[in-house]
C-alpha cells in the first residue's frame, strides 16, 4: 500500500519529537506499528531518499550559509507557516533549532569569510527589495491623489494669461496641499488642474491678488472726471433712477442733450 509524502512527513515528525509512543502514533494515522519503524529507519539512514525527493537535499547536506539564510528566512514565522516551510525543503522545526544552537554557540563557522560574504550579499538584496517597495508604495499614493484631484472638478485649464479669481486659486492651493499631503508631487497636480507649475510657485510667493496693472495709455474717449459725476448725477436723479441707459440715453437726445 502506497502512502502520501505528506503523511509521511507528519508522522515522521510526530516521533522525532518523542511527546507519543510509537504504537499511539501508528494507531493515530492509521498505519502499522513495523511501517512506522521502517520509515524511522530509512528516515535517519537517508533523511530525504524517504520523502522520494531526490531533487532536495538531506539536512546534512545544507551548507553553512544556506543554513544561516534559512534561520533568516524562518524568523518570527508562525508555527502553521514555519510547518509548510520546512515541508517544501524537506527539513523539520528540531533541524532548524539545532543550527539555531549551533550559531549561538559559534560552530557553525560564524568567521567564514564566505558566510560573511553571503550574508551581506542578503542584507544588500533585502535593502534594494526594500526600495524597490517603498518606490511602488509612493507611485501607487501618488495615482490615488491624483485620481481625487480628479474627481474634484477644479479644472482651471484655459488659454495663457486668463484671469482667474481669487476664491478659485485659494481652492487649487488647498487641493494641491492635501494631495501634497498623500504623497503626490506638485507638477503632476498641476498638470491635472491645468494650471503651470511657475503660476502656483508665484501664487505661494506673491500672494493671490492679481498683479497685473491694466492698460499704459489712456482711451480716446475716456471721460473726465467732470463728465463721470454728470453722469453719475443723471441716472440717479428721481426722474431716471428706474430707467436703463438704453431708456435713459433716447430720452436726452431728444431733449438736445
Amino acid at each position: 500500500m502506497g502512502y502520501a509524502v505528506e503523511l509521511r512527513e507528519r508522522v515522521i515528525e510526530t516521533a522525532l519529537r518523542g511527546s507519543q509512543r510509537q504504537w499511539e502514533i501508528a494507531e493515530k494515522y492509521g498505519i502499522g506499528l513495523s511501517t512506522l519503524q521502517k520509515w524511522l529507519k530509512e528516515y535517519r539512514a537517508g533523511g530525504s531518499q524517504l520523502m522520494s525527493r531526490k531533487k532536495e537535499k538531506r539536512p546534512q547536506d545544507w551548507r553553512t550559509a544556506e543554513r544561516l539564510e534559512a534561520l533568516l528566512e524562518t524568523a518570527g514565522m508562525s508555527e502553521e507557516a514555519l510547518g509548510s516551510w520546512c515541508r517544501r525543503k524537506g527539513l523539520h522545526t528540531h533541524h532548524l533549532e539545532k543550527w539555531k544552537q549551533e550559531a549561538v554557540s559559534g560552530s557553525m563557522g560564524k568567521q567564514d569569510t564566505a558566510v560573511q560574504a553571503e550574508l551581506k550579499r542578503l542584507r544588500e538584496e533585502n535593502k534594494q527589495l526594500q526600495k524597490a517597495l517603498r518606490r511602488k508604495d509612493k507611485a501607487l499614493a501618488e495615482a490615488s491623489a491624483l485620481l481625487i484631484l480628479k474627481k474634484s472638478r477644479c479644472d482651471l485649464g484655459g488659454r495663457r494669461g486668463r484671469l482667474i479669481m481669487a476664491a478659485q486659486r485659494q481652492r487649487a492651493l488647498d487641493l494641491l496641499e492635501e494631495a501634497g499631503a498623500c504623497g503626490c508631487r506638485v507638477e503632476p497636480a498641476c498638470e491635472v488642474l491645468g494650471v503651470p507649475l511657475r503660476t502656483v510657485q508665484r501664487w505661494r510667493t506673491q500672494g493671490l491678488k492679481d498683479q497685473r496693472k491694466g492698460s499704459r495709455s489712456r482711451p480716446a474717449n475716456q471721460l473726465s472726471d467732470s463728465e463721470r459725476e454728470q453722469v453719475l448725477k443723471i441716472v440717479t436723479s428721481v426722474e431716471f433712477s428706474d430707467m436703463s441707459p438704453n431708456q435713459i440715453v433716447p430720452a436726452l437726445v431728444d431733449r438736445g442733450k
